[in-house]
């Protein structure tokens, strides 16, 4: 199971609550935390340990993230992606957002092929 929690608000993983963390042996936690200018971002990923995290890159800090994961057993690999889309902002700060979210998808898929 992989599970992406949006809208966290935590700033540092040590906010994550003890009660999410008592599943740190059956999951992976994955965060980018919310920061002064985006208070209200924040991501979370519960990834179960039978895939193996082998990258993560954080594309927009609270707002968007990219994990690559392996299937321990069957060996099969996939992105996942999880973005917490900007309601908030000027127009050319969310166009901007949308931008830089569809050029990476455009150069993954273009390494994919």
């Amino acid at each position: 199971m992989i599970l992406s929690i949006q809208e966290t608000h935590l700033t540092n993983s040590k906010q994550i609550t003890r009660n999410w963390q008592n599943y740190e042996h059956i999951y992976e936690i994955i965060t980018t935390d919310a920061h002064e200018e985006d208070r209200f971002s924040g991501i979370l990923i519960f990834i179960n340990k039978i895939f193996e995290v082998v990258e993560k890159e954080e594309i927009v800090k609270g707002r968007a993230l990219k994990v690559k994961v392996i299937n321990k057993v069957t060996l099969e690999s996939f992105i996942i992606f999880s973005i917490y889309g900007r309601a908030t902002g000027t127009d050319k700060q969310k166009s901007d957002f949308y931008k830089l979210i569809f050029q990476k998808l455009m150069v993954w898929m273009k390494m994919k092929n």
